[in-house]
């Protein structure tokens, strides 16, 4: 069940078996050790590309539900032999990594819990959800959007609220400037890619001074957009604790929206919490939480 998760996610043999640390003949003969054992196919596949059959798709979500049981009742034992060690996962938004925020919290728990080990992870909002049900994170620290599939599934603790404030570099013509918003139809953005928060927000709050934003330059990464920002080549829409840190200079812009957004503390409620997991949940409330 592994091997076929990890062939189903990437649908790349290659990449499986380096990912599982095997080589490639032996994950092919457990796949067809699989079929056999369930007497269907579960991949298409050619000299080009790899891609789930009917079967393949059907059995993809028991499969992952098998081995997010299988790692809980790990856990779980775990927990009851009294170990302080163990690994969490864990997906943030960049701007906590970015601010200083969570690192603050990491070393404090790493100081406390030396023996646990922390997966971090810089995932976009929406796909930590599928990653939070089917085992691959323990816990969240993201924007919440009810409207994501699996979302019902989560259980959502309101942390903070982060101010969200457009900027451009101190070189720009606007920088330290009062304009209202549709005065920035004809200005070039630079935005995160599709798929991110920061980049629907910034879409909806133009879409609602009546223009679509015109993106100059795209990134997936914090530190880039800052810094594209920071040379002059476009308006951004970035939080506020990134904006107030050391890094590439911006000029924050005032506008007539008044933006934020509220970062939660998202788990999956069926999936057991390990100790590890919890402590450092406990962690992140008391250090991150305003109220």
């Amino acid at each position: 069940m592994r091997y076929f998760v990890a062939v189903a996610q990437s649908l790349n043999y290659t990449r499986a078996a380096d990912a599982l640390h095997i080589a490639q003949p032996a994950l092919s003969k457990q796949i067809r050790q699989l079929e056999r054992t369930l007497r269907v196919q579960l991949f298409d596949r050619t000299s080009r590309r790899v891609v789930l059959t009917d079967a393949g798709q059907a059995l993809l979500p028991y499969a992952t539900r098998i081995l997010a049981t299988v790692a809980d009742a790990q856990t779980h034992m775990g927990d009851l032999s009294g170990s302080a060690e163990g690994r969490v996962t864990v997906s943030a938004q960049q701007s906590l990594n970015a601010s200083g925020m969570l690192p603050r919290v990491l070393v404090e728990f790493h100081e406390r819990y030396p023996g646990v080990d922390v997966e971090l992870r810089e995932e976009f909002a929406a796909p930590t959800i599928a990653m939070l049900a089917d085992g691959r994170l323990d816990l969240a620290l993201a924007m919440f959007d009810e409207t994501w599939p699996r979302a019902e599934d989560m259980t959502v603790e309101p942390l903070f609220d982060e101010e969200l404030v457009f900027v451009v570099g101190p070189g720009h013509r606007l920088a330290g400037s009062s304009v209202a918003l549709r005065q920035l139809l004809l200005e070039p953005f630079v935005a995160f890619n599709q798929g991110a928060g920061l980049r629907q927000i910034l879409e909806r709050t133009c879409a609602d001074a009546g223009f679509q934003p015109r993106i100059g330059y795209e990134s997936g990464a914090t530190g880039s957009v800052r810094a594209l920002a920071s040379a002059g080549l476009g308006v951004a829409l970035l939080p506020r604790p990134v904006v107030d840190v050391d890094g590439p200079p911006l000029a924050p812009l005032r506008t007539d929206v008044a933006l934020r957004r509220t970062i939660s503390l998202i788990r999956a409620y069926e999936r057991y919490q390990s100790a590890a997991s919890r402590a450092l949940v406990d962690l992140i409330r008391d250090r991150l939480s305003h109220g």
